[in-house]
Parts: C-alpha cells; structure tokens; sequence
C-alpha cells in the first residue's frame, strides 16, 4: 500500500536505521533517568536535565520515521548509504528543509511533554 502524503526525505535505508536505533536508545535512557531521578527523591529543578535525552531520542526518531536528518537539510544534503551528496533541485531542497524543520520543533514538543510529565510527578 503506498502513502498518498508526498514527502521529500534524504536519508537511505542505512542511515535511516541507525538514527531510528540511536533514537530509541536515548529515548530508553531518559526514561531510565527519569525512574531513578523520582526514586532518588530529586528535585524538580533537576529533573529538568531529562529534556536532553528525550530530545535527542524524540530527534532520532523523528529523523528516522520521517527519513529526513535535520542537519543534512540544513547543509544541503542528503545520504543513502554512500556518504553525504549535495541535492541539487532547488524545489526538493526546499522540500526536505521543510520536513526537516517539522520534525525539529515535533521532537521540541516531545522533549518537553516528556520532561513536563516527570517534573509534576
């Protein structure tokens, strides 16, 4: 079945994987933070360190279910497996940058519900 949504990605099957599997292991140890930081009894303020693993887990999978890796759309490139290329279509560049821009601020809003849910537990 294909998707009828048209999107523009840059990444290939490999360099897809890997952000998928770095996203969900950083997503995995900031939940692994999360239940130490409320069974140490720490403090709110402190809690607030969690944003950085969920942001960089919410990225990662971001990234890798959107196949769009913001920093290569941000230089104008893409990566299939073979190292970075240029994208040479203006009209694709703009696509992509805007996917790429979609998924930072979706992965922004996830770190901060992630880390808003820990901080009132």
């Amino acid at each position: 079945m294909q998707c009828s949504i048209h999107r523009e990605s840059n990444l290939g099957d490999g360099p897809q994987d890997l952000r998928l599997r770095w996203g969900a292991i950083a997503f995995a140890l900031g939940l692994v933070l999360a239940v130490v930081l409320l069974e140490i009894g720490a403090p709110p303020t402190l809690r607030l360190l969690l944003a950085i693993p969920f942001f960089v887990g919410a990225t990662g999978l971001y990234q890798g279910l959107f196949r769009t890796c913001s920093g290569l759309a941000a230089q104008g490139l893409r990566d299939s497996g073979d190292g970075p290329t240029p994208i040479a279509d203006p009209d694709e560049l703009a696509r992509v940058r805007r996917t790429a821009m979609i998924l930072t601020v979706c992965a922004v809003v996830s770190a901060a519900l992630g880390t808003g849910l820990f901080m009132l537990v």
